[in-house]
């Protein structure tokens, strides 16, 4: 996987602007429900909420489907950097704030959120492949 340094430099811009630019695109979507749909053509639009919280009928398609998403992110995990992989943790895993985890890491909230959307960007380019 490329450094900051290098994906900047390749977009012609300064660590700071690549950093804002980051920064700009943070509202992207975590889940993309065409993508859902796409695997599981089944499945109702309206059910895909119920069916990521945990819909108690079990479907093996769909619970093979899941399986094999999950397994595909923890080696897609493996390409972010550990500070990458700690931000996430802390704020899926553990529920940590924004806020909270800039105090714990000892960066501005800011920083954190650069570090979280360029992680989810990375994991959303790997397993877009």
């Amino acid at each position: 996987m490329p450094k900051d340094e290098e994906i900047a430099k390749s977009m012609n811009l300064s660590l700071e602007e690549y950093y804002k630019f980051l920064e700009s695109i943070k509202g992207v979507t975590f889940i993309d429900i065409e993508n859902f749909k796409q695997k599981i053509p089944n499945l109702e639009e309206e059910d895909i909420f119920e069916f990521i919280a945990g819909d108690k009928k079990e479907n093996p398609f769909e619970k093979y489907t899941l399986k094999e998403l999950q397994e595909r992110l923890e080696k897609a995990l493996e390409y972010l950097s550990e500070k990458e992989r700690l931000v996430l943790a802390l704020y899926y895993y553990e529920g940590l704030t924004m806020k909270e985890i800039a105090k714990i890491l000892n960066y501005t909230e800011s920083r954190i959120s650069q570090i979280h959307n360029q992680a989810i960007l990375k994991l959303r380019s790997i397993l877009n492949k």
